[in-house]
């Protein structure tokens, strides 16, 4: 999405968008009028970019929180014992990290992943 993009938009108070914030990636507001329907050609959007990377960070958080279930509270207490686990968590959170900064049209992530530009 560009500033051109933005600036075409046929609402005018999305025309007038300061990026102050990250736009919504809803395809119509609740009056109805288009919000992200006009940009989705150039990128997916990026709110809806953040909202799948907080989903699938809450899971990998569950992960660890988890391996706890007789009322621990740190969840981090010998994490280093089990390497399986360890492998496995590692390797989801570097696959995250690639697939929202790399695979954006694939995946359906903003095609700049998670940067503020």
């Amino acid at each position: 999405m560009t500033c051109d993009d933005v600036a075409a938009h046929p609402v005018k108070k999305y025309r007038e968008w300061t990026y102050e914030f990250v736009m919504s990636g809803m395809v119509k507001d609740l009056d109805g009028e288009p919000v992200y329907e006009p940009l989705a050609n150039s990128t997916p959007s990026r709110h809806l970019t953040i909202v799948f990377n907080v989903f699938v960070l809450m899971q990998i958080f569950n992960m660890l929180a988890s391996r706890k279930i007789n009322d621990e509270l740190w969840i981090f207490k010998d994490i280093t014992t089990n390497s399986m686990f360890m492998m496995v968590w590692f390797l989801i959170c570097v696959f995250h990290f690639l697939i929202i900064q790399t695979t954006g049209e694939v995946m359906d992530c903003h095609k700049a992943g998670l940067t503020p530009q």
